[in-house]
C-alpha cells in the first residue's frame, strides 16, 4: 500500500536531492520516469538514496518503488532558464510557438517603417546607398536564417531568441532612421530658441558648461568613449539576456527600445529641434580642448539638411538629427533599468550611464531639457511596454511577467 502523495520523492541525477528529503515542486515531475515512491515496507517508511539504487534497470519495483502520479491531471512542461516562455502551451501536447509577441511587433513596426520610407523615397527623388543598402539586408537576413535554424530544430532557445532579436533591432533601427531623414526639409524651422529660454529658467547656460569642461581634457576624453558606447551597452545587454534566459527582460528591453525610437521621431516632427552645436559658437580653443563627438562641422551638416534635405540616404551611416527629447538619455535609463536583473552586470552599468548624462550635454550637443524630455519618453515607452506584454499573457504568467518587470 503505498503512501501519501506528501512522501513522494524526486529521483534525480545527484544523490543528494533524494536524500535530503525534500518535496519536489511541481514543474520538477519528469513523466514518466524518474519519480518514484517509497511504499509502505514494514513498520516504517523505506528511504532509500540514489546510491542504494540497483544499477540496472530490474528491480525498481521490487526494491519497493513504484512510478508516482504526478500531482495534476495533465503533464507540465518543463522547461529550463533558456526557453521561459516561449515553449509553453495553454494546452498539453499543443505544439510550441516560434514567433513571440515582441516579435511580431517588432515585424510589425519595421514593416510599417519600410513601407513609409518606400513611399516617400518615390515622392521624394531620394535615392538609398546600394552598397549599405546590401550589407543591412545581408547581415538581417543572415541573423534572422541563423536563430529560426536554431529554434525550429530545438538545438538552442537562446541563440534563436538573441539572433532573431538583433536581425528585427537592427531592420527597426534603419527603417526608422532612414524615416526620420526623408522628413527633411523642415518647412516651420527649429525650437531650439524655446529651449534655450527653458534651459535659462532653470540657471543653465550651454556655453558656460563647454567652457567649463574645456579644463578638464581627460575627463571630456572619457565622457568622449562613454557617450559613444551606447551601441556595444545593447548588444552586451541582448547577449546576456538572451542567454541567461531572461525572455521577459529581453522582450522589454527589444519593445521599450522600438516604442521609444518611434516617439521620439513622432515629437520631433512635430517639434524639431537640432540642438546646440547648430547654433551657439565656441572658440577654438574650447573645441579643441574638450574635442565634442557633436562638433561644429556636424552642426553646420544638421543646419544644411534641414533647410534643403537629403539626396543620398546611406541605411548603415545614417545622421542624428533628433535632439530634444534625447534618444542617448533613454537608451541610458533603459540600460540601467534592464541590468537590475543581473547582479554582476548592474554596477558598471550604473556607473557607465550615470556618467552618460553629463556626456550627452558636453558631446552630444544638447540642452539641458533635451535630457528631461529624455526620461519623460522613457517612463512613456517603459509603461507602454508594460501594457503590451502583460495584455497577451494567460492569467498565471501575467503574474509571474508582473513579477519579473516590476
Amino acid at each position: 500500500m503505498s503512501g501519501p502523495s506528501r512522501f513522494r520523492r524526486r529521483v534525480s541525477s545527484s544523490p543528494t536531492d533524494f536524500c535530503r528529503g525534500k518535496p519536489a515542486s511541481p514543474s520538477a515531475w519528469r513523466w514518466p520516469s524518474r519519480a518514484f515512491t517509497p511504499m509502505r515496507r514494514g513498520p516504517s517508511w523505506t528511504r532509500l538514496c540514489a546510491s542504494d539504487l540497483p544499477q540496472r534497470s530490474v528491480s525498481l519495483r521490487t526494491a519497493g518503488f513504484r512510478p508516482a502520479r504526478p500531482p495534476f491531471h495533465r503533464p507540465v512542461l518543463r522547461t529550463g532558464p533558456a526557453t521561459s516562455s516561449l515553449m509553453r502551451s495553454r494546452h498539453a501536447g499543443a505544439p510550441p510557438m516560434f514567433v513571440t509577441r515582441c516579435e511580431k511587433w517588432l515585424a510589425g513596426i519595421a514593416a510599417i517603417a519600410i513601407a513609409l520610407s518606400a513611399v516617400l523615397l518615390v515622392r521624394k527623388a531620394v535615392s538609398v546607398e546600394s552598397g549599405g543598402l546590401v550589407f543591412l539586408a545581408i547581415c538581417g537576413a543572415l541573423m534572422l536564417a541563423i536563430g529560426l535554424v536554431y529554434r525550429i530544430t530545438g538545438r538552442s532557445l537562446a541563440i534563436g531568441t538573441v539572433a532573431i532579436g538583433i536581425a528585427l533591432l537592427l531592420v527597426v533601427t534603419a527603417a526608422l532612421a532612414t524615416l526620420n531623414l526623408l522628413l527633411l526639409p523642415l518647412s516651420g524651422g527649429t525650437h531650439d530658441d524655446a529651449l534655450v529660454r527653458m534651459d535659462a529658467l532653470i540657471g543653465f547656460d550651454w556655453r558656460e558648461a563647454m567652457e567649463f569642461a574645456a579644463r578638464y581634457p581627460l575627463a571630456c576624453e572619457i565622457l568622449r568613449y562613454v557617450y559613444q558606447s551606447t551601441s556595444i551597452q545593447l548588444v552586451v545587454l541582448l547577449l546576456v539576456l538572451g542567454f541567461s534566459g531572461r525572455q521577459a527582460e529581453f522582450d522589454r528591453l527589444l519593445l521599450c527600445y522600438t516604442f521609444a525610437a518611434i516617439g521620439v521621431v513622432a515629437w520631433w516632427t512635430l517639434w524639431p529641434s537640432l540642438g546646440t552645436m547648430a547654433y551657439y559658437e565656441l572658440p577654438q580653443a574650447v573645441v579643441a580642448a574638450v574635442n565634442p563627438v557633436v562638433d561644429p562641422a556636424y552642426g553646420a551638416l544638421l543646419r544644411k539638411v534641414s533647410e534643403v534635405g537629403v539626396t543620398v540616404i546611406d541605411p548603415v551611416r545614417t545622421l542624428g538629427l533628433v535632439a530634444f527629447p534625447s534618444f542617448h538619455t533613454v537608451l541610458a535609463l533603459l540600460a540601467i533599468v534592464s541590468a537590475a536583473s543581473v547582479r554582476w552586470l548592474f554596477p558598471p552599468m550604473l556607473v557607465l550611464n550615470l556618467l552618460m548624462l553629463p556626456a550627452v550635454v558636453i558631446h552630444g550637443g544638447h540642452h539641458l531639457f533635451d535630457l528631461i524630455g529624455g526620461a519623460v519618453a522613457f517612463l512613456l515607452a517603459m509603461a507602454l511596454t508594460d501594457a503590451v506584454l502583460l495584455r497577451g499573457a494567460a492569467p498565471r504568467a501575467r503574474r509571474e511577467l508582473a513579477a519579473r518587470v516590476s
